[in-house]
């Protein structure tokens, strides 16, 4: 079953939230604002993105600035402590499956993503909507 680390106020995770819906694609929806993810939690993303962690985090995001200097972003318990008391600076919308996870952005990486998992047969020509 897949997950969708989901945050309603952002564009980018809503369009791939209708696209799931349209696609009748079964998905849990996890809006990580309201529940946000814990330190084990945030591991387990990490390590299934099979990418640096310091990819998880919305560096570019103003609310970042205060810890650009005092948060080591190649340390990967730093970045889940930040991300653990901070996590509207997480990337935003996250799809995971049982051990593998992509972060939604560019929106056609989710869309391959669940072509690649089997969720979906091929990812069409609707790559662009959002």
């Amino acid at each position: 079953m897949l997950t969708l680390i989901h945050f309603a106020g952002c564009s980018k995770s809503q369009c791939l939230y209708n696209y799931l819906r349209e696609h009748n694609t079964p998905f849990i929806l996890r809006d990580y604002m309201t529940s946000p993810l814990s330190p084990g939690e945030l591991n387990a993303l990490i390590t299934n993105l099979a990418l640096p962690a310091r990819a998880l985090v919305r560096t570019s995001d103003s609310a970042f600035a205060p810890f650009q200097k005092t948060v080591d972003l190649e340390n990967h318990q730093a970045v889940i402590k930040l991300l653990a008391r901070h996590p509207a600076l997480m990337q935003r919308p996250v799809l995971c499956s049982q051990d593998k996870a992509v972060i939604g952005r560019p929106f056609e990486r989710a869309v391959c993503f669940l072509a690649q998992q089997g969720y979906i047969s091929t990812p069409g020509t609707d790559l662009s909507k959002c």
